[in-house]
């Protein structure tokens, strides 16, 4: 009878295990689908900027990693996309706009509204937007 429990308890486990691995890939799969979308909304987005003459590049990397972080494990999605603007491209589009060929174009008023009114919460809320960086600080 001892070894039938044994026996059990062992499967259990291994029932168990099965079932967390699965579940693991299941949920890490979920994530790395909906950053799928978020890359394809990306190239949508790029898309646009050729159609209005700035062509840019890009370069994408998902990878998965698993950390020790307060005694808890934690898997780690990185998505890093970098885009690369050419300064020929800066030059010609200012020279374009030295001509008054070129300007950006204007978001519709609606967004802008939505925009002005965000901000306006977040003034309230206490969020400041000094917080946000751009443009990664040298850290050597």
């Amino acid at each position: 009878m001892n070894g039938d429990a044994k026996l059990e308890s062992k499967t259990r486990e291994r029932i168990f295990q099965v079932i967390y691995d699965l579940t693991k890939k299941d949920v890490i799969d979920y994530v790395l689908k909906t950053l799928q979308k978020a890359e394809n909304y990306w190239r949508f987005l790029q898309r646009g900027l050729l159609a209005n003459g700035v062509h840019v590049s890009s370069s994408s990397f998902i990878d998965v990693d698993y950390r020790e972080e307060d005694g808890e494990g934690k898997y780690v999605v990185i998505w890093k996309l970098e885009v690369f603007i050419p300064e020929s491209l800066i030059q010609f589009i200012a020279e374009l706009r030295r001509r008054k060929k070129w300007k950006p174009p204007k978001e519709h008023p609606v967004v802008r509204q939505r925009a002005r009114e965000g901000e306006d919460v977040a003034e309230e809320m206490g969020l400041e937007d000094d917080n946000i960086n751009i443009v990664p600080e040298d850290n050597s």
